[in-house]
């Protein structure tokens, strides 16, 4: 499965020695029709877009 965002604007907060394990959510957003969030101990990142594709 591929996932393709469109107009994503992103926000990116790790640690060093971080464990790649954890969870992925994609829903609608506050301020844009997509939010993803990944989640994992030391790792997280949110990204807003426009649009998204799944193929």
């Amino acid at each position: 499965m591929r996932l393709r965002l469109i107009g994503a604007a992103t926000a990116l907060e790790a640690a060093h020695d971080c464990d790649a394990v954890g969870r992925i959510t994609l829903g609608a957003g506050d301020r844009t029709p997509v939010a993803l969030f990944v989640e994992a101990e030391r790792f997280r990142a949110r990204v807003n877009a426009d649009g998204a594709r799944i193929h």
